[in-house]
């Protein structure tokens, strides 16, 4: 493969996309989760929205999607199968269990894949890591992904990775609160949801105690 050109656009995202990545499920063990990639198109403006792509990108990566539509829902399926690892793994990792072999061995193979895409770019008096312009592949948006993945996983971040208590969440995040006792993954809708639980089941039981 020849060096071609490269690129710089979204080399340092702003925030860990692959947590937000396996957050695109609103559930993952309910039996029917809240999707919110229904479509490759989703899946292109979630990368955009999260800076991974520049607009040029998107519009080219959508363009190429509507002339090969099979390969583009071949590549959400995939999309969908690597959420699910990601999310295996981090939610091991947030629970202090040791991730399962095979979904180690997936991303291992993702990132052995994208690996030969990136390059070193110079920026700004710096340098920074960056991907070659590959504009045909369908699969672009998943790289930053990967790479997030490994890094996270390498990182002293790891340990505060944390997933939603919400019995009805499964979001991801990084806990950063002083005593690593962040319980939700946002305090104004898990959060209050599980107050609210737990002050109806202590007014039932009064309730009961009272009868």
């Amino acid at each position: 493969m020849g060096a071609g050109k490269v690129e710089s656009s979204a080399a340092e995202p702003r925030t860990f996309v692959c947590l937000e990545f396996a957050n695109t499920v609103s559930n993952h063990r309910a039996d029917n989760p809240g999707e919110k990639l229904g479509s490759y198109a989703d899946l292109v403006h979630w990368a955009r929205k999260l800076e991974v792509l520049t607009d040029q990108e998107a519009e080219g990566l959508l363009e190429a999607a509507s002339r090969k539509p099979a390969e583009a829902e071949a590549v959400l399926r995939k999309a969908k199968a690597l959420r699910e690892t990601i999310f295996n793994i981090f939610s091991s990792v947030a629970h202090g269990r040791a991730p399962l072999r095979p979904d180690l061995a997936i991303l291992n193979t993702e990132f052995a894949r994208v690996m030969p895409y990136q390059q070193i770019l110079q920026e700004d008096g710096g340098f920074l890591i960056g991907w070659q312009n590959q504009s045909g592949d369908l699969s672009r948006p998943l790289w930053t992904v990967v790479r997030c993945t490994s890094n996270l996983l390498t990182s002293n971040e790891l340990g505060r990775v944390s997933e939603c208590d919400s019995d009805a969440c499964t979001w991801l995040f990084i806990d950063r609160s002083k005593n690593a006792s962040r319980k939700w993954c946002d305090m104004g809708t898990c959060g209050n949801r599980a107050k609210s639980k737990r002050h109806y089941a202590r007014m039932h039981q009064q309730e009961a105690a009272e009868g």
